[in-house]
């Protein structure tokens, strides 16, 4: 996994590759100061039906709408 390390000193941020449950001593690749691992935002991918507004809610409410006004059809 990739993640993202700040140096203390210099404040260079750089990315270091490394397994989830390692915790390696990182230094700076810029002045070899101590570096500490940063939060990011990861991308997420969303795959499959029902992610989409036109997936799932559309056909929902052209349901209800046609069953609704095949009601008020009936009761005339």
């Amino acid at each position: 996994m990739l993640y993202d390390y700040k140096c203390k000193i210099c404040e260079k941020v750089f990315e270091v590759s490394h397994g989830m449950n390692e915790k390696p001593e990182i230094k700076c690749p810029l002045c070899e100061g101590e570096a500490r691992k940063t939060f990011s935002a990861n991308g997420i991918i969303f795959k499959g039906s029902g992610w989409y507004v036109t997936d799932s809610s559309g056909k929902g409410e052209l349901k209800e709408t046609a069953e609704t006004d095949s009601g008020k059809t009936d009761s005339s």
